[in-house]
């Protein structure tokens, strides 16, 4: 491809990435979950089904996103993907049930399925001599937008007095936007990926050897702890803040989105690693560091 066309399917994968982490349900959804839940009739408990809703398509779609781009395509599936995004915020934006509500965000999990993995492995092969580099300043963007989600959506719900539902209207008005901006672009063919590929091609049963070996498990409980460690700080720090502490919604947003700027810090820091560096023993330590973290919150 063209170094032009290149520079601008990146910028543009980035920008799929930073809106991922701006409509992601541990930030937008858990910080507007003490409005939305008197609407919806439900008990702040109660809305913790909508993370579940908008994580179950990454389970069941995410391993399959491989397969499904190389029978339709990289580009096709990303359309599908922005198309899942805008149809899932608007639908959630019209929700008056926690039914509902949970149809769409499975809707906006789909779309952001499709879009974190599509995206972060197109520019790790657009990028191929830094693979790992070029996935981590990926996972950058969607940290960033991460980051500014819970502080822009508080704000919005208490110094601009917006409903959430506006905010959920103009998401969807931008996901049609990033989606029409994606159809411009030209993605790369996948045998073209392959080819510039210097890792040797997976031999018969290494799959299977991979699932049992004792370093992917390790990883699968680490991926395990991190996500159950997100979810609690999303759903459970925001909330507490607001009825327990008293603080106003601003603050609590402000709370989530350290959280989240932290996290790109990490990424970012992770992404500068030298090649020699031991990758098991940086894991190690963080997750040491995140279980001291863990405890000392639970004392706080």
């Amino acid at each position: 491809m063209p170094l032009q066309s290149v520079r601008g399917l990146v910028f543009f994968l980035c920008l799929a990435l930073l809106f991922f982490g701006l409509t992601n349900v541990s930030a937008l959804t858990a910080t507007a979950n003490m409005t939305v839940a008197p609407y919806f009739g439900v008990s702040l408990g109660s809305m913790a089904a909508l993370s579940t809703a908008y994580f179950l398509p990454f389970i069941l779609l995410a391993p399959l996103c491989g397969y499904l781009a190389d029978i339709r395509g990289r580009k096709s599936l990303m359309l599908h993907g922005g198309a899942a995004f805008a149809v899932g915020l608007l639908l959630f934006g019209y929700s008056r049930s926690l039914i509902v509500g949970e149809a769409a965000q499975f809707i906006i999990g789909t779309g952001g399925a499709i879009v974190d993995v599509i995206a972060t492995a197109t520019i790790a092969d657009l990028y191929r001599g830094h693979p790992a580099r070029g996935t981590n300043l990926a996972q950058v963007f969607f940290g960033v937008g991460a980051l500014a989600s819970p502080a822009l959506v508080a704000h919005l719900l208490e110094a601009q007095n917006l409903s959430w539902r506006t905010i959920y209207f103009g998401a969807a008005t931008s996901a049609v936007a990033l989606t029409f901006a994606l159809f411009t672009q030209s993605f790369p063919m996948a045998e073209t990926a392959e080819a510039t590929s210097a890792e040797p091609a997976a031999g018969p049963g290494s799959a299977g050897r991979l699932l049992l070996s004792g370093s992917f498990l390790a990883l699968v409980l680490a991926m395990l702890c991190y996500g159950c460690a997100e979810m609690g700080t999303a759903y459970g720090v925001p909330p507490y803040l607001e009825k327990g502490l008293g603080a106003s919604k601003s603050i609590a947003g402000l709370s989530l989105s350290g959280y989240w700027g932290l996290m790109t810090l990490g990424r970012l820091i992770g992404s500068g690693m030298p090649s020699k560096a031991s990758y098991p023993a940086v894991m190690a330590w963080s997750c040491v560091a995140g279980a001291i973290c863990l405890a000392g919150a639970g004392f706080a």
